[in-house]
């Protein structure tokens, strides 16, 4: 497991564990009125959302390119905003090398072979997504 996994897996449990152990006593709209501070442990609200799988080639690439990189993101803006952590699955690389799988064929070569532009690390950034991990794409890093 790489160090990355490492961090993102040690993260998760933390911000876990934050959030059972300040349930335990109170009704959960109790914790979602007030917000998570690391620093005052009498504030024990953390909102962490997981998301899934988050694919920015083939026709999504496509449409970014022509509509913008925020309009992907349109529909859930406000929730993505709302949490004091993102979490989500990336399914390529971010990278400058140009697409393979925009334009292939369904099962034909390139069309599994994702890479996303390098105005992708803002894209999620100014989305709040702050963590993301490769782990379930062992062909991602190749």
């Amino acid at each position: 497991m790489g160090r990355l996994n490492i961090a993102v897996c040690a993260v998760a449990v933390i911000a876990v564990g934050i959030l059972l152990a300040g349930m335990s006593n109170a009704n959960v709209e109790d914790y979602a009125r007030v917000p998570f501070s690391p620093l005052n442990p009498a504030i024990q609200h953390a909102t962490i959302l997981f998301g899934g799988d988050m694919m920015f080639e083939r026709s999504i690439r496509v449409a970014m390119e022509k509509k913008g990189g925020d309009y992907v993101f349109s529909c859930i803006r406000d929730v993505l905003q709302s949490a004091d952590l993102v979490v989500a699955n990336l399914e390529g690389p971010i990278t400058s090398h140009a697409s393979k799988s925009v334009g292939s064929k369904v099962g034909g070569g390139g069309n599994y072979t994702f890479t996303f532009p390098t105005s992708t690390a803002d894209l999620l950034f100014r989305h709040n997504i702050r963590i993301v991990n490769l782990g379930n794409n062992p062909l991602a890093s190749r």
